[in-house]
């Protein structure tokens, strides 16, 4: 990104007397941001020391510069470089191995690096939070060590999140300040975005990272890049639900589907990580961030206070209030919302709203996160006929009031993990433009309340999405979660998840046509669903068009085969956005052929409570080639999870592409795996976790070491009869390696563990 110090590399290569004697010549052009190529011509003619001639063509300059070059071993610095530059055309030779030559190019945007053709792309990371005290403390002086700066001095360190440019603007404006008093107003400039006494902040820093907004490719791209700045600083969003609030809002064309549309937002958040403006997470791809400083940008381009952002507001009618994360208990009625376009309030500690705000402007209001906010005043949706997206998810709203039907243009409604909400008002048929609606769940140590849907959705005739979330006790008389008819009648829904999570996991009272409904909306491609029989499963997937016609690029879905049972609800830990088709089986004292053909295409399968199971390879070993995740849970007939002695000597790899496999409360279980494996197998396994296995003596064998290579992280817990992890008996193999890339090993609550194995034997020993 801007500020990160790429132009200061770039000087030290070409003051550095090493890389000088490696070439004939050193040349460092700084681009302009237009790419004028008639100055890149003569900066370069001017450091091959030729006339420059403003009256000769483009082509003659070239060649004159092509003939400067001859037989030249040069290394080229092109500094800045916002669009891609034909070195042809400018008369520059190209670098080959064959001429010795380089060049080195920087630039915000990997857009830019992917045209030049770059052989090698080195990002230019943050400072560490070592790296950004040493500089910070060169600018500022020694006044840091004194006691009463330090502190504080530390806290702007950290708002500066590593940026050399910010942390060299902001340190030289302190250079050898003493009076904690101008140190404390710094520091809440810094947290207000309104800089007045931090000298050239905004023209220092912020004028030099606009270039990367001002040069966005679309007025649509900008309004997405602004909108991250809602969320509080450092919050990471989740891409699908940032991508769902841009087609709500119209920043994405509301005639594609959801489906195109999700394609449609990736491709807006890879452009803004390519051009340094959005930050992405390795560990988590599916969660994206700003940059602090970059944030503040987007804060200052969007209010109307900072002289920076005053002509793009009247421009772009780009207004916020963002106050989020702040600790806010009230907002004052009389606080003028009229002018703002956007509002977050997002965590804080609110606990009361204006009675009745106007707000004929707003579009967009970000409330969630606020859980002491228990009520919404009666009137307070009066004025904004004009709102877009709401959001009250993770708040104490029990109820919505009456005039939420003046929300006419409302198209995205989020209630998520609301744990007092228990339905929604007759009033919610009246938002005729809802095309995305999520709600429902419990927040920690909560039991949500959610009991049904009302019949009034049924008239949201445009809805694409829609989340719901039962969970807790359902004891609401004879009331059906889902009224019949009310699905069927949403026949655009191409996203439909109906989660139920109750004590003792209950079979869920649905209506009786729920899966007939669910087969006929025919622009599925993304379901969640329980299916209370096998019969209402096995319905489905003779019937659903999307299924057959393998539309449906997500699924998971849950299968109770006998109603009758009670199960305690498993999430496992490593459900991840990755894992987007699944199958659980709840119960059950068959292997139905249905269950195969979704495995084939399924990356997860749960399996809990089965009754005559006695593997995996029950269901079929070339049915599992697919799963990345497994977990397997209370199967009392299963002794063995693989068993490589029923496997045929051709076979190929046993579960190649499995990630992380969870086997708990198994009471009969006495291996994970046994016999030959055929090479392969298992050879992406990173996490293994076991617990509740009361006869299981032994996890691994030297053979099936060979293996899991990739192993990474091991759990085991409550395996009360475990003696050793691995078992030394068989002969051979004693040169292998032991779990090379092994980083997590959790070991608790193994009563009669002795070691690893003969040769791994712990310092300890359990009584």
């Amino acid at each position: 990104m801007g500020g990160v110090g790429k132009t200061t590399t770039m000087k030290v290569l070409h003051n550095s007397p090493e890389i000088i004697g490696l070439f004939q010549m050193v040349i460092w052009i700084t681009m302009s941001k237009d790419g004028d190529i008639r100055k890149v011509q003569k900066d370069i003619l001017k450091r091959l020391s030729l006339e420059f001639d403003d009256d000769e063509s483009v082509e003659r300059t070239s060649s004159r510069i092509f003939q400067g070059f001859s037989n030249m071993k040069y290394l080229l610095l092109l500094d800045d470089l916002w669009q891609r530059m034909d070195l042809d055309i400018i008369g520059i030779p190209k670098p080959s191995k064959e001429n010795g030559c380089k060049m080195v190019i920087t630039t915000r945007s990997m857009v830019v690096c992917n045209k030049m053709e770059i052989d090698e792309a080195i990002k230019v990371e943050i400072l560490s939070e070592e790296e950004a005290w040493n500089l910070f403390r060169v600018k500022v002086g020694n006044v840091v060590d004194l006691q009463d700066i330090r502190e504080i001095a530390t806290q702007v360190v950290q708002e500066c999140q590593g940026l050399p440019l910010a942390i060299i603007v902001i340190g030289g404006s302190l250079r050898n300040k003493s009076d904690l008093r101008e140190w404390r107003s710094a520091w809440k400039e810094l947290r207000s975005n309104r800089y007045e006494i931090i000298d050239e902040m905004e023209e220092s820093v912020f004028k030099i990272l606009k270039f990367s907004y001002d040069l966005l490719k679309s007025n649509n791209i900008k309004k997405c890049f602004l909108y991250c700045a809602l969320y509080p600083e450092d919050y990471e969003i989740r891409e699908t639900e940032l991508i769902q609030c841009w087609w709500a809002e119209g920043f994405i064309d509301g005639a594609l589907s959801l489906d195109e549309a999700y394609d449609k937002g990736h491709a807006i958040i890879n452009y803004l990580k390519d051009v340094s403006l959005l930050e992405g997470d390795g560990l988590h791809p599916w969660l994206v961030k700003m940059h602090d400083v970059i944030r503040d940008l987007a804060l200052i381009i969007t209010s109307s206070s900072a002289s920076l952002s005053a002509k793009m507001v009247r421009e772009d009618g780009n207004q916020f209030l963002v106050r989020t994360n702040i600790g806010i208990e009230v907002v004052s009625n009389e606080e003028d919302w009229g002018q703002f376009q956007r509002i977050s309030l997002m965590c804080n500690k609110l606990c009361s709203l204006p009675k009745n705000p106007t707000s004929l402007l707003l579009e967009t209001l970000f409330l969630q996160g606020n859980p002491n906010l228990s009520r919404i005043p009666e009137s307070f949706f009066e004025h904004m006929h004009n709102l877009r997206v709401l959001d009250l998810s993770y708040t104490a709203v029990g109820e919505l009031p009456s005039s939420v039907t003046n929300l006419v243009s409302l198209r995205g409604l989020y209630l998520v993990q609301c744990h007092d909400l228990v339905t929604l008002p007759s009033q919610i048929g009246n938002l005729k433009k809802l095309q995305v609606l999520h709600l429902g769940g419990s927040t920690v140590g909560c039991i949500g309340n959610f009991r049904c849907l009302p019949i009034e959705i049924q008239q949201l005739t445009l809805l694409r999405s829609l989340q719901v979330s039962f969970y807790g006790g359902i004891s609401s008389g004879n009331r059906l979660m889902v009224p019949n008819g009310i699905i069927s009648r949403l026949y655009l829904l191409e996203d439909l998840s109906i989660d139920v999570e109750t004590e003792g996991h209950k079979s869920p009272k649905f209506g009786e046509t729920i899966a007939e409904e669910v087969c006929s909306l025919k622009e599925l491609t993304q379901l969640q669903f329980h299916f209370t029989t096998l019969e209402s499963f096995e319905y489905f997937l003779s019937e659903s068009c999307p299924w057959k016609n393998q539309n449906l690029k997500s699924f998971q879905f849950i299968v109770h085969c006998n109603s009758e049972e009670q199960f305690d609800p498993i999430r496992s830990s490593a459900e991840d956005a990755s894992v987007t088709r699944y199958l659980r089986l709840l119960g059950g004292n068959y292997t139905s052929t249905v269950f195969a053909e979704v495995l084939q295409r399924a990356n997860g399968f749960y399996l809990q409570g089965h009754q005559i199971s006695q593997g995996l390879l029950d269901f079929g070993l070339e049915n599992l080639n697919q799963l990345k995740l497994c977990v397997v849970v209370e199967c009392n007939m299963m002794e063995i999870i693989i068993n490589g002695n029923d496997i045929d000597s051709s076979t190929c790899a046993v579960l190649p592409n499995m990630e992380y496999l969870e086997v708990s409360t198994m009471p009969t279980m006495r291996a994970i795996w046994e016999g030959p494996m055929p090479p392969g197998s298992f050879s992406r396994l990173a996490c293994l976790g076991i617990s509740s296995c009361e006869k299981l003596r032994n996890i691994f064998t030297r053979g099936i070491l060979q293996q899991l290579s990739n192993l990474e992280e091991l759990h085991v817990n409550f395996c009360n009869n475990l003696q050793v992890v691995v078992d030394e008996e068989e002969e051979g193999g004693h040169d292998v390696a032991l779990f090379p890339k092994l980083k997590i090993l959790t070991l608790k609550h193994l009563r009669r563990l002795k070691g690893f194995g003969k040769q791994f034997l712990f310092p300890w020993h359990h009584p």
